[in-house]
């Protein structure tokens, strides 16, 4: 009776496992193992700590069976210290895990010794780790085949064969998993007067999160001058929910030049958890913003502020001088000139005598592309005796958007209006010397 009674409540605590696993999340470890000659086996939650022991054989060959309840949410570690009497030594085993809330590092819920998801030395957990030494397939020589273990496992040790072994795996828990695209942080070339956009892509690429964990965090606001951007907040869902909530998204951040030159900035990126290494610790990354202002440069051959002397112009006649207008920008455009062409929207008369000054064959809108010239061909002409003056404005889209209203310059005109040469007496004098020449002649 009492026999049947151990089953049956043996029977209930099993069936009270699977539901508790079902229904808290509870994962178990299993491991089936042997250590030529004896071994310790350990459950951690910190690397650096041997953990909790869960299991021992001392008895070589013999493969013992052993259990463990996981820490849920936060990554275990698989910890065995092998010891060995004498050469040759080894460790041989299998291992799973219960449901899926937990991976071993080749992304599934079984592994088998081998030289590569396992980490080795012969110092002590946390301890600088090697890949141990592959020393066959389950029935090398000279300890033969363990009926009990797959055929797939691998007989392993450390790398010096040392008499004591220490090897650690990690167990880590299905978590959000960030991905950081940082291809479109660099705005480009962006002309003074515009905007352009600098971009952080962000990801969830977990393969399960966490039972109403997303990955959750925050990238800083950008404080300028150049760049704009309030605070993002990251909240993203596991792409392998199907839930209408985003997996990824894409942060942007607004770059206005002030200036030719190339401007940066700083801002953090800070996740609570889900670190792209795949351990949902949590991760930080400063990232650069970066963009480069450009654009047309407004120069002229008498300086913007300047004069422009006409000096005298005789009254009837048109006094000519010619300024040559350039967009002397150096600045890259990538090919779209766009970036670096000079608009001559337009240009005035104002000041005292506008009306005597005037400029001949301009076309509002003429553009001045990168490196080149517009002569601009001024007259002056005096309607009256004395000097006069006026303000000559240029209207440009430097610093502007292509064709806006940007820049103006001024310079300032002036002429002198002279009567001409007195001709009167000159004429008398002419008449007066061909009348003589005339009487002359009459008298001879």
């Amino acid at each position: 009776m009492r026999e049947n009674a151990k089953i049956l409540f043996g029977l209930a605590a099993i069936f009270l496992g699977s539901v508790t696993h079902s229904v808290f999340g509870v994962t178990t470890l299993f491991s089936s193992l042997t250590v030529d000659n004896s071994y310790e086996i350990y459950v951690s939650t910190d690397d650096s700590v041997a953990g909790t022991l869960f299991g021992s054989n001392g008895f070589w060959p013999t493969v013992s069976n052993h259990n463990v309840i996981l820490t849920p949410n936060v990554t275990n570690y698989l910890h065995i210290r092998g010891d060995d009497a004498g050469p040759p030594q080894m460790l041989i085993g299998e291992f799973s895990l219960s449901g899926t809330d937990f991976k071993f590092p080749n992304g599934t819920q079984s592994l088998l010794t081998n030289a590569t998801d396992w980490n080795s030395n012969a110092t002590g957990f946390g301890m600088p780790y090697v890949a141990p030494v592959d020393l066959g397939a389950n029935g090398t020589s000279p300890w033969g085949f363990l009926g009990t273990l797959p055929a797939a496992a691998n007989f392993i040790w450390e790398p010096s064969l040392s008499s004591t072994a220490y090897f650690s795996v990690p167990i880590v828990p299905r978590a959000p998993q960030a991905t950081v695209d940082t291809g479109s942080v660099d705005a480009g070339l962006v002309r003074i007067g515009t905007s352009g956009t600098a971009s952080v892509g962000v990801s969830n690429v977990g393969d399960g999160s966490l039972v109403g964990v997303n990955l959750n965090g925050s990238i800083a606001a950008a404080v300028g001058p150049q760049f704009s951007g309030g605070a993002h907040t990251i909240d993203l869902d596991d792409p392998l929910n199907g839930n209408a909530q985003p997996d990824s998204d894409t942060y942007d951040y607004s770059y206005t030049p002030t200036g030719h030159a190339i401007d940066t900035e700083i801002v953090a990126l800070s996740l609570t958890n889900g670190n792209p290494a795949g351990d949902n610790s949590a991760f930080q990354q400063d990232l650069t913003l970066m963009g480069q202002g450009v654009g047309p440069v407004f120069d002229s051959i008498v300086a913007p502020g300047g004069m422009l002397d006409f000096g005298d112009v005789i009254l009837g006649d048109t006094g000519m001088l010619t300024l040559d207008l350039m967009n002397t920008s150096t600045d890259p455009n990538g090919g779209n000139s766009a970036l670096t062409d000079l608009t001559i929207l337009n240009i005035s008369f104002g000041g005292l005598d506008p009306g005597l000054f005037s400029v001949m064959g301009f076309t509002p809108g003429t553009v001045i592309s990168q490196g080149g010239t517009l002569p601009l061909s001024l007259k002056f002409d005096p309607s009256v005796v004395g000097m006069a003056s006026a303000v000559l404005t240029v209207f440009t889209d430097e610093d502007a958007v292509l064709g806006g209203s940007g820049s103006v310059f001024t310079y300032d005109l002036k002429g002198t209006g002279i009567a001409p040469e007195p001709i009167t007496a000159t004429l008398a004098l002419i008449g007066l010397a061909g009348l003589g020449f005339a009487t002359r002649r009459r008298t001879a």
